[in-house]
């Protein structure tokens, strides 16, 4: 077999350098132009969230309430975003709505008694927001006494031996019962005395006696009334003796003894309204009479003590004397009306 022909192939250089290209890295591009691009937005504003109000203290006023009296609760509150506030009252009486009682922050207790308890509740508003309820409780305290009146007996003055006593007129608005206390001084000294009468035994003229009283009702006591000072005056001498039933002798004889209620000494005695002839010592007291025949009959007497102070006492008695033997019709008429009278003995 004959050899094939040889077949020779011509490429142009270009298409050679293409050739040639084809198995190396590409050229890099171009780069593209840049994009455009929107400035960025703020995020929008978000609403301030609102905060509840809080309230911090209620206190009551008056802090320590009484029936009787309108009781306030006083709420002290506050808001973090500075809004103005409304409050809410709720007022219970015992547990029980108080209804028309509570008006707002007060509550009538006109009608209440001491030991209820009171109650109340607040709420506090800002216009979108409340707070937590806020309660504060009390108990209604006891009212104490007072005294009304005070009666002295027997007065702003007083003599010796006679008692003191006082008499006093109180009340009490919880409808308490009342006992009342006292304090004698005599003479600015305090006594134990604890009673409303005093005795004045001891008591001398001049003596300046003072009482106090003051009423309690087993909780509270009342204010102390002091009453005007009590003078102990000069008290008259006091006859304490009893004359004779008859006469001894044909003649009386009565010694006279008195006592002066301020412990003076001297004392002196005189004669009032006596029968002629009848005599008595002015210092001993002695009274002596020897009756005549004609002064048969019923006589009155009576004798005055007195101190150096204006004070007089008396006694007044009666002296029988009967008729002598031998009496005559008018002296016997005299004997038998004095027999319808009065016994033939003497009465102080």
């Amino acid at each position: 077999m004959g050899s094939l022909p040889r077949v020779a192939f011509v490429l142009p250089v270009t298409a050679l350098l293409a050739a040639i290209g084809c198995g190396s890295d590409p050229e890099p591009a171009a780069p593209a132009p840049a994009a455009q691009t929107q400035p960025a937005k703020k995020p929008a504003k978000q609403a301030k969230q609102n905060s509840a109000p809080v309230i911090d203290r209620i206190r009551f006023e008056p802090e320590m309430p009484v029936p009787g009296r309108p009781l306030r609760a006083l709420v002290e509150a506050s808001d973090a975003d500075g809004d103005d506030l409304w409050f809410e009252y709720s007022w219970r009486i015992d547990g029980r709505d108080a209804g028309e009682l509570g008006d707002g922050r007060d509550l009538d207790l006109a009608d209440a008694v001491k030991g209820q308890s009171i109650q109340v509740e607040v709420v506090a508003s800002d216009g979108q927001d409340t707070s937590q309820p806020y309660s504060k409780r009390v108990d209604l305290e006891n009212r104490a006494p007072e005294i009304v009146e005070i009666d002295l007996e027997p007065g702003r003055e007083v003599v010796s031996g006679t008692p003191l006593v006082v008499f006093p007129s109180g009340s009490d608005p919880d409808g308490d019962s009342l006992t009342y206390h006292y304090q004698w001084t005599v003479n600015g000294r305090e006594l134990s005395n604890d009673g409303a009468l005093l005795e004045t035994k001891r008591m001398r003229r001049g003596d300046e006696i003072r009482v106090s009283v003051f009423a309690d009702d087993g909780d509270d006591d009342s204010e102390v009334v002091e009453l005007p000072p009590v003078v102990v005056v000069n008290g008259p001498p006091r006859v304490v003796s009893s004359p004779p039933g008859n006469l001894s002798g044909g003649e009386f004889r009565y010694k006279v003894v008195a006592q002066d209620p301020d412990g003076d000494p001297h004392l002196e005695f005189r004669l009032e309204g006596a029968p002629p002839g009848m005599q008595i010592d002015a210092y001993s007291g002695l009274i002596t009479w020897t009756p005549k025949p004609e002064q048969a009959g019923v006589h009155s007497i009576t004798v005055l003590a007195e101190d150096m102070h204006d004070g007089v006492g008396q006694q007044v008695f009666e002296v029988r004397v009967s008729a002598p033997k031998g009496r005559t019709a008018d002296a016997a008429d005299l004997e038998e009306d004095e027999e319808d009278a009065a016994p033939a003995e003497a009465a102080p």
